[in-house]
């Protein structure tokens, strides 16, 4: 900046001298947008003031760095099917994130991931303004069937969304057949809605690869399923497996089994199982299962001979981080969990409470557990178990089983080493596991 020059004025004369004040002002004085500045210099018009254009300039009040251009104006603009939120491409994590309303947080069986496409989408919503020919989000079929019958008619992808708004609980009551099918069936629990699919009569939904003659692959994602029979019925056959997956589902007052698989890849994630009749889980035939994260709760078994959960000696698989509480037994049930007549299943890192089976011990002699909690343990013999865990967990509210901030530390957090954890990282509501020091014991992780 150029240097001013000094200006004097006289202050006052006191016997034989005279007073100067001599002001240096610190800038040059003021210019306006005619006036030429000094080299380096411009003429700044909100002070008039010849700042330097080289050095730091004081800012403008009110003055803000502007806002960064928007990432995306619509899905279209993104990679990786992520969502465009406020100008961001994000991943999704709910379905309203997307504009398709369909929101895959892992993979499903057609490999896509993120946000699915509107057009690889089709849609259902029971009531009024339904269309069975369209399947558009606009005019969506009135039943799943119908939905699957689009399938054939045009290239509408292998994707089922079953519509809803938060409050609502859509019934659909329909058995639904799935045998040799590629499909994804996604409900709207993850945007706090709900969609019941209950069958008037028989298997609410089935997936039998012997009756189709062809392999399935399935995904059931995000709503309830009622019946007045089984709930969910996958078969198998040699050379002709089926892979079903459930993953943040409902199963509740179903009249008989809830889940049955023979032969077939199952796995159950994330998931709640309640209420029922005949026995919650039959697993059998050389089933292999993945459960994980999933509570077993409120069921009262009727006179049979049906144990709560069978998993049969040819079945092999992993059962981890659950939580089975408050199931009753009758008198003529041998077990409430039955790991089959040889061999043996490891129940890892899960609780096992209230299983009443007056007869008989809570699991079988083939049931061995590994950091798990089990009471009482009428009946029940150690041999072939470690690391049990004791003591008397403190749950949210009654019905709800996450457990609370205030549950027994001995008895179930922070029991589990993380080097236990079996490649599980969140828990049933998608918590990260483990979020403290180790890991807790059940399908809830405590945050």
């Amino acid at each position: 900046m150029r240097t001013a020059k000094p200006l004097l004025g006289v202050l006052g004369i006191t016997g034989s001298a005279i007073l100067f004040n001599c002001i240096i002002p610190t800038r040059e004085a003021r210019c306006d947008e005619g006036k030429t500045c000094g080299a380096g210099e411009i003429c700044n018009l909100s002070t008039g003031i010849c700042d330097s254009v080289t050095g730091e300039m004081e800012p403008l009040r009110g003055e803000m760095e502007p806002p960064p251009p928007p990432e995306c104006m619509n899905e279209s603009n993104c990679l990786e099917g992520k969502a465009c939120l406020l100008g961001r491409c994000t991943p999704c994590s709910r379905h309203k994130d997307c504009e398709s309303q369909v929101c895959e947080p892992g993979s499903n069986p057609s490999g896509q991931t993120g946000c699915l496409p509107s057009n690889q989408v089709v849609y259902v919503r029971s009531g009024t303004g339904c269309d069975n020919l369209q399947g558009t989000q606009e005019k969506p079929t009135c039943t799943v069937n119908a939905a699957l019958l689009l399938f054939a008619t045009g290239p509408r992808g292998s994707n089922v969304r079953l519509l809803g708004n938060q409050g609502d609980n859509y019934r659909y009551q329909e058995s639904v057949n799935l045998s040799g099918k590629t499909v994804s069936l996604y409900g709207p629990a993850s945007d706090g809605a709900n969609a019941v699919v209950e069958a008037p009569s028989g298997n609410t939904l089935t997936v039998d690869a012997t009756a189709a003659g062809r392999s399935a692959k399935v995904l059931l994602d995000g709503f309830t399923i009622s019946s007045n029979a089984n709930g969910v019925v996958c078969v198998g056959t040699a050379g002709l497996g089926s892979d079903l997956t459930l993953r943040r589902m409902k199963l509740e007052n179903v009249s008989d089994t809830d889940i049955s698989a023979s032969r077939c890849a199952l796995t159950l994630s994330s998931t709640q199982v309640r209420a029922n009749r005949k026995g919650a889980l039959n697993l059998s035939s050389g089933t292999h299962y993945e459960i994980a994260n999933t509570v077993f709760m409120g069921s009262s078994v009727e006179p049979n001979l049906n144990p709560l959960i069978t998993i049969d000696s040819i079945s092999n698989g992993r059962f981890v981080f659950n939580t089975v509480i408050d199931n009753r037994s009758n008198t003529y049930v041998v077990n409430s969990i039955d790991c089959g007549i040889s061999g043996y299943k490891l129940l890892q890192n899960s609780i096992l409470l209230g299983l009443q089976s007056p007869k008989a011990a809570l699991v079988s002699v083939n049931c061995h557990l590994d950091y798990s909690l089990l009471s009482p343990k009428d009946f029940f013999s150690e041999t072939g178990s470690s690391h049990l865990l004791s003591g008397s967990p403190s749950f949210a509210s009654p019905g709800d089983y996450h457990l609370s901030s205030t549950a027994d530390q001995a008895c179930c957090m922070n029991q589990i080493p993380n080097d236990q954890a079996q490649g599980i990282t969140q828990d049933i509501d998608g918590d990260r596991r483990p979020s403290r020091g180790s890991l807790d014991v059940g399908a809830d992780e405590v945050p």
